[in-house]
């Protein structure tokens, strides 16, 4: 069953807070223009509606910060206009911290602070190079490693006296030494290693 008009027009509204069109509900809704609504409108239903379900908040962003959190969260974190953090599960907090270009989350005891890596292979050659560079490394707990855009929390979690045998030993990979994740078909770090993340606990 095809839309009407009006209810085009009522999607627009509600989905301008968070992409941008070229045109507004006073104009005429052309085949083009109800194309665009559309795609906003699936978008919409893939990404956004289910992190609002699970607590998120939508921020207003200019392109600088959405680039950084796309970067930390995933693409689909994202939107021409803001961006959203869905919490983990449990979670009291979560937010991006501008200042330290990184996502911060509190679960019960514990906060965590995951950071984008620029030199993933740097990171699995020599970790502690890379991570004596984060804020507040020094008092960290334990060190998550990302291998997922979105993983908040990453899925790998070590002491920092852990951490440097055992990334350089696993991670990297080569052709006698079968990379850590098999189903990313890679020995890559680059393509697989998407940020780190700090855990200190209270």
């Amino acid at each position: 069953m095809s839309k009407t008009d009006k209810q085009y027009k009522d999607q627009l509204k509600q989905l301008r807070q968070y992409f941008n069109f070229s045109f507004d509900a006073r104009n005429k809704l052309t085949p083009a223009r109800k194309a665009a609504i559309s795609r906003a409108s699936k978008r919409y239903k893939r990404d956004i509606k289910p992190a609002l379900d699970k607590g998120a908040k939508f921020q207003k962003a200019g392109a600088r910060t959405r680039r950084r959190v796309k970067q930390l969260a995933g693409e689909r974190a994202t939107t021409p206009k803001g961006y959203f953090l869905t919490p983990p599960k449990g979670a009291k907090s979560i937010r991006y911290d501008p200042r330290q270009n990184a996502i911060i989350s509190k679960v019960g005891n514990f906060t965590f602070k995951t950071y984008d890596l620029d030199d993933p292979v740097q990171f699995a050659i020599n970790p502690e190079s890379i991570l004596r560079t984060l804020p507040e490394y020094r008092k960290a707990d334990f060190v998550r490693v990302n291998v997922a855009p979105g993983q908040y929390l990453g899925n790998n979690q070590f002491t920092k006296d852990q951490i440097n045998k055992y990334i350089t030993s696993d991670l990297p990979g080569n052709d006698q030494n079968p990379p850590k994740y098999p189903d990313k078909n890679t020995h890559n770090p680059a393509e697989f290693i998407t940020g780190v993340t700090l855990v200190f606990e209270e």
